[in-house]
């Protein structure tokens, strides 16, 4: 019993010291295990910080992609609405530039115009000045009128004739369109002692206080009306200041002014050859039947009455260029700052399609 004891307290021990060795290396099993789990939680969140790093990485990463797509988006029609703009600019600048030089092509013709007009104009204003086309006598009168009391002036200066009449009255006046105007005679007796003292020609003269008017009666010219080709009575058909109203009707009263020959005839026989006819072309029936036509140096537009129109209509054609000339010269300035407007701001859309080029 005594063996039996001691062997089963062996077995016993050797039981208990086993189980304390299985204890012992539970133990270390469980620590290992623990470690091992620790070891794992903390790489896992590592794992996990990690992961919720590259995915916050893949969010900024998109946002910055649709931000991008859509700056290029912007960029896009950005540059398609500039390039819009700078094809139409172009176009206008194109546009403008070509009336710009146009304005400068007739600018340069206005200019050229009004020159060859000024020079025309004062190239018959110095024959005017002159008294190119008086005779010598009544030249000299002229220059001296200064000098002379009185003097008028001659009949050519006095009367302005429209220029579908002027042939016609340029011929019925013939040299007493250079016949002299004064205020009485005893002007027109200074005047040709003048003459007489210095041998400087002869000249006829004209005292208002002494001229009479002659008309054809009122009856004949009431009848004229309904002739045909009848233009008018001569004295009727110029202008003149109310003071030579007398010089005119003793020149012209009696002069009737006819559309041509043919009707001049007609006219001329109707009234028995009573009065002087003259045609607008400038042929002459004169009272009593004879007659006179052809050409003549004042049918070449060399007379006194010619010369005062063409200074007329050279003047109104150079004051109507002129306006033409200055209205045109202001929109040509006004065009100028639109081209280089135009300029600019094609340079700024160039810039901006260069700079937003990707």
């Amino acid at each position: 019993l005594s063996q039996d004891k001691n062997k089963w307290l062996q077995e016993l021990r050797d039981t208990y010291i086993e189980k304390l060795q299985a204890q012992s290396t539970n133990r270390n099993i469980i620590v290992q295990n623990e470690r091992e789990e620790s070891h794992l939680a903390e790489r896992s969140a590592v794992l996990l910080r990690r992961f919720r790093e590259r995915e916050e990485k893949i969010k900024l990463t998109q946002a910055a992609v649709e931000a991008y797509t859509h700056t290029v988006t912007e960029k896009t029609n950005e540059k398609i609405l500039t390039g819009k703009s700078l094809s139409q600019l172009v176009q206008n600048l194109e546009n403008s530039e070509n009336t710009f030089l146009d304005y400068n092509r007739q600018l340069n013709e206005l200019a050229r115009g009004i020159q060859q007009a000024e020079a025309r104009r004062e190239g018959q204003q110095e024959l005017e000045d002159s008294y190119a086309s008086y005779f010598q006598g009544v030249k000299e009168i002229l220059k001296r009128k200064d000098m002379l009391p009185g003097i008028h002036g001659p009949v050519g200066e006095l009367f302005h004739v429209p220029e579908a009449y002027t042939l016609a009255v340029d011929t019925a006046l013939g040299n007493a369109i250079q016949n002299i105007v004064v205020d009485n005679p005893q002007t027109a007796s200074n005047a040709i002692q003048v003459l007489k003292a210095n041998r400087l020609g002869r000249a006829t003269f004209y005292p208002l206080t002494v001229i009479k008017g002659r008309q054809i009666p009122d009856y004949v010219q009431h009848d004229l009306k309904s002739e045909s080709g009848f233009i008018g009575i001569a004295s009727d058909l110029v202008g003149y200041d109310e003071v030579y109203k007398g010089i005119a009707q003793n020149l012209l009263g009696a002069t009737i002014i006819s559309e041509n020959l043919t009707a001049g005839l007609a006219i001329a026989k109707k009234l028995d050859n009573r009065y002087r006819i003259v045609s607008l072309e400038g042929d002459v029936i004169h009272a009593g039947g004879s007659m006179t036509g052809g050409a003549s140096k004042r049918q070449q537009g060399s007379s006194v009455f010619s010369r005062k129109n063409n200074i007329e209509k050279l003047t109104a054609y150079i004051d109507e260029k002129t306006t033409v000339y200055k209205k045109l010269e202001q929109q040509h300035h006004a065009l100028q700052a639109d081209v280089s407007g135009f300029q600019k701001k094609k340079e700024q859309l160039q810039e901006t399609v260069r700079q937003s080029a990707f």
